[in-house]
């Protein structure tokens, strides 16, 4: 009997994580959720069990410099796939970003990707087969102001993702970037509050699809990148976003 595959997706405990580890489960993947928060790892976990997905957690800390390893650690085995999916968000002009704050952020969306690469690609080299995908920003392209520390690290992911696909291509392995819009979330809401609605009209002007996104379409992308199928597309940039930006 073939051994199944297994996938690693950070930031398990959030809408975007839940939604990739289910349509890779679907897949036949083992899943492994990474995510600081233990206590939202379990409700992740619980909710994926509700859909008869049995997903199992590590609670890990991705701004730690050996975080990386300590996954690596963890799972001798390796995985097939990795989806750097985490996003540390701060809205702020660029003089009220404090130093603290910047440089988790750079830790947590680009450092601890490339840590984690770096602990993980050895199994799929050896394999012969792998995926990494990064998980980006529609907002690359200059859509939004006050996000100078977000899209930096975003930014950095995207170089990362090109590097590595150079590099890890002879061995079987694509590393992608995905690019979501702006989706609609629980976060959305309630930063927005009563002017949600108008907001929500907004994003869909700029759309050339007229509705919102949600993490089923990233999900779906995500899960098109770590097939079998999809094994001449690697060092790309795929923009999910309705329609957005064009290039």
């Amino acid at each position: 009997m073939e051994k199944s595959k297994k996938a690693l997706i950070t930031g398990g405990a959030g809408f975007l994580g839940i939604e990739q580890a289910y349509l890779l489960a679907q897949d036949g993947f083992e899943v492994v959720l990474v995510d600081a928060d233990a206590e939202r790892l379990e409700m992740a976990r619980a909710a994926l069990a509700q859909r008869m997905i049995d997903a199992s957690s590590m609670a890990v800390d991705l701004a730690a410099p050996d975080a990386g390893a300590a996954v690596g650690r963890a799972y001798p085995d390796g995985f097939d796939v990795l989806v750097n999916n985490v996003g540390y968000v701060i809205v702020k002009p660029l003089q009220a970003i404090e130093r603290a704050e910047f440089e988790r952020q750079q830790q947590v969306n680009a450092h601890a990707a490339f840590y984690l690469s770096q602990a993980l690609a050895p199994v799929m080299i050896e394999r012969g087969w792998g995926r990494i995908v990064n998980i980006g920003s529609t907002m690359l392209d200059g859509m939004f102001a006050n996000f100078a520390g977000y899209l930096m690290s975003k930014g950095a992911l995207l170089g990362l993702t090109r590097a590595l696909a150079r590099e890890l291509g002879p061995h079987g392995v694509t590393v992608n970037f995905v690019s979501p819009g702006a989706l609609e979330s629980p976060a959305e809401h309630a930063a927005w509050g009563e002017r949600w609605s108008t907001f929500d009209e907004e994003v869909k002007g700029y759309q050339s699809v007229k509705r919102r996104g949600g993490a089923a379409d990233i999900a779906n992308a995500v899960r098109f990148l770590c097939q079998d199928g999809s094994g001449f597309i690697s060092g790309q940039q795929l923009r999910v976003d309705g329609g957005w930006v064009m290039a």
